[in-house]
């Protein structure tokens, strides 16, 4: 945004804008170029935002965590609970470490698939994620059968095809939806039951907050050509002063309504998407009347009633 508002400013005050127009190239034409760039700068903070920044933000946890002297992985949830939607099999988990796909202290309650009573109950030390199952290490198993006598038996490991939820699964709803990438947030949302709406609003508005917030590269791609691109010698700072003004107020309505959404005031999407609406309709009704888009279309519009008056 400051680079544009530096070339573009730069340009109209060394009339450089006033020599391009005048050998026929129109503004609209010029800024063709600082528009492609702009898209270019949204693809980069999709896959920025879509990727490494949730990786970012876990690894700054952890980081501000040694300082404290608090502990330091980021990865190790404390006291997992988890039920599958699809087995009902429930999960407690003294830790998940979701970086070593390993879970500590593990007790699993497997329910019979048509009294939905427990029919088994697995105690592991240890369980490690592998090829899309878990391995249950140092077990004690209890069977109930239907008259209520119990079977214990002691294995070293067992290969637990049935168990095919990812750690990242268990831990979903104990994550913060700014350390999940989008993928994880989509898998969250859209293919696993919600505790409640309240509970689900900050992981909707992070999953669209996500896609709508690189569009704000072609919004201030849109103020700063309407700002910076004058035919006036005037002071360099008056464009920058602009923009900076606009800059304040769509970062506050961005944060704004994105604290709405959070709070399941307004929905996520309307939360994530109405800064970019708002401002890129004010942006554009500003960069069409700079480029005499507005002026097109105003004659356009008023040449057919000069036609009808002549007949």
């Amino acid at each position: 945004f400051f680079a544009l508002l530096y070339v573009l400013s730069n340009m109209s005050h060394y009339r450089e804008l006033v020599g391009m127009q005048s050998g026929g190239i129109s503004i609209g034409r010029i800024t063709i170029i600082l528009f492609v760039i702009s898209c270019l700068v949204s693809g980069l903070q999709y896959y920025l935002y879509f990727e490494l920044t949730p990786m970012a933000a876990q690894r700054l946890t952890n980081t501000m965590n040694e300082v404290q002297g608090k502990p330091s992985n980021a990865y190790v949830f404390q006291e997992v609970i988890y039920k599958s939607p699809s087995s009902d099999i429930m999960w407690f988990a003294h830790s998940v470490d979701i970086a070593n796909r390993r879970a500590i202290q593990v007790e699993i309650l497997v329910p019979h698939t048509e009294t939905r009573r427990d029919s088994r109950k697995i105690f592991a030390a240890q369980a490690q994620y592998k090829r899309g199952m878990w391995e249950l290490i140092r077990c004690r198993v209890v069977s109930f059968d239907e008259d209520g006598k119990t079977e214990t038996q002691d294995l070293d490991t067992i290969e637990a095809d049935f168990l095919t939820v990812s750690p990242h699964q268990m831990i979903a709803a104990l994550r913060l939806p700014e350390h999940m990438k989008w993928s994880e947030l989509k898998d969250f949302i859209f293919r696993n039951p919600h505790p409640s709406s309240i509970r689900m609003a900050e992981y909707l508005t992070e999953y669209y907050y996500r896609m709508a917030y690189p569009l704000v590269s072609q919004v201030l791609f849109l103020f700063s050509v309407a700002f910076a691109v004058t035919l006036e010698r005037q002071n360099r700072a008056a464009p920058l002063f602009k923009c900076l003004i606009a800059l304040a107020l769509l970062y506050f309505w961005i944060h704004f309504t994105h604290a709405l959404g959070n709070g399941f005031r307004i929905p996520a999407w309307l939360a994530s998407f109405n800064p970019i609406v708002i401002f890129g309709i004010a942006g554009m009704y500003l960069f069409a009347e700079k480029v005499g888009w507005i002026w097109i279309l105003r004659s356009q519009l008023a040449s057919p009633r000069t036609t009808e008056e002549s007949q």
